[in-house]
């Protein structure tokens, strides 16, 4: 009994103390450099349609995921008359908005192509429609570069 109980001891110590050494980065494949110009549609693609990243990766539920959830916060904070921010504004903080807004791809755009851009700043919720608008766009990079990493094969 006492043997077992310190081969049992002996393995568990080893698999703490080896969890903590260096473990080999590199993906499990040979990245090509021919595979850059992929990555990069991945890239583009994620942040025209959000989720057709991970859609293009053979990620079914989280390219769902992810159209369905930015297409909602974005679609909410038109309901709620965010606000299109343009590049034209002079000031920096405003340049960020306009590239968060920028950051929902086809949807920015066909709200603008559509005229839905118009604010009315006398309404009370447009701050925070122009919240939603915005962090859609930013967690939209988010994905599309996630998307970018799962195809160069630095994430699972």
């Amino acid at each position: 009994m006492r043997n077992s109980f310190s081969a049992l001891r002996n393995r568990h110590l080893d698999v703490l103390v080896n969890r903590n050494r260096s473990v080999d980065r590199e993906p499990s494949f040979r990245y090509h450099k021919s595979m850059k110009g992929k990555a990069v549609f991945v890239f583009l693609a994620g942040w025209m349609i959000p989720g057709c990243g991970h859609l293009l990766e053979k990620k079914y539920i989280r390219a769902a995921l992810f159209f369905t959830s930015i297409t909602v916060m974005f679609t909410v904070g038109l309901l709620l008359q965010g606000r299109f921010y343009e590049v034209n504004e002079g000031n920096p903080l405003a340049f960020l908005a306009f590239v968060g807004n920028l950051g929902n791809g086809l949807l920015y755009l066909a709200a603008k192509l559509f005229g839905w851009t118009r604010t009315d700043f006398a309404s009370i919720t447009y701050e925070y429609g122009t919240a939603y608008m915005i962090t859609s766009g930013l967690l939209n990079f988010l994905i599309a570069l996630n998307g970018y990493d799962i195809c160069r094969g630095r994430k699972k």
